[in-house]
């Protein structure tokens, strides 16, 4: 799993310089590809695109997932999201707030999940990007201990709800390789890659100006072994 920055400011297609999530702001996916393949040289094959409740709704299917939560982190969950979620839900304000006394590993819900994994008030976003790869993996791992059936099911529920371009036979397939997700090793990298990035601020906005070239190849390294289109 590789989170791009979305402060990286590069070049979209078109549309001159800017952040790399204003190519997805005025073009949608279709012009996000096109800016990774500009930038980076890496080809996105396929996309998913999911909304706040779906995180939600995909957390509570899986029983919930063990998070280890700082004192900090649940005070920010509290204060600025989970509340926000209820008012969105329409649940009771105070649905869902958790103790800082309880602060460790803590089992949470789709609410709870989903307000960790958008703190984005403690450390940079390489820490935010980071509570959210730590989210889909704890939920990979309860699928990998699910059977077919239970898959199936999964995705009966949620694909209608997503987004993507991935045919109805792709979407097969990987429901067959969800069977073996045990035999797979996951990994995860934030682009761009220590020692490749500079804090800038650029026509009044604060970005990120990085090394194109450095961190296309360590996303090559790493996913494909140095391969390069």
């Amino acid at each position: 799993m590789t989170s791009f920055l979305r402060d990286i400011y590069c070049s979209i297609p078109g549309h001159g310089n800017n952040r790399l999530n204003t190519a997805y702001a005025v073009g949608g996916t279709e012009l996000l590809k096109d800016t990774i393949k500009a930038n980076f040289g890496i080809s996105v094959d396929r996309c998913m695109v999911v909304n706040f409740y779906l995180v939600m709704d995909l957390v509570n299917a899986v029983g919930g997932i063990d998070l280890d939560l700082t004192a900090d982190e649940i005070g920010v969950m509290n204060r600025y999201y989970i509340n926000h979620h209820n008012r969105l839900l329409g649940q009771p304000e105070g649905t869902d707030i958790l103790s800082q006394d309880d602060a460790g590993t803590i089992h949470v819900n789709g609410n709870q999940a989903l307000a960790y994994a958008r703190v984005r008030y403690i450390g940079t976003d390489f820490a935010r990007t980071g509570r959210q790869r730590t989210v889909i993996t704890k939920c990979l791992d309860k699928v990998k201990k699910m059977g077919l059936g239970e898959i199936s099911s999964l995705a009966e529920d949620f694909l209608p709800r997503v987004r993507t371009d991935l045919t109805e036979g792709d979407c097969a397939a990987l429901l067959l390789m969800a069977l073996n997700l045990n035999d797979y090793a996951f990994e995860s990298l934030a682009v761009p890659v220590d020692g490749s990035w500079n804090s800038a601020n650029i026509n009044g906005m604060s970005v990120l100006t990085i090394n194109f070239s450095e961190n296309a190849k360590a996303w090559h390294d790493m996913v494909d072994g140095g391969t390069v289109d």
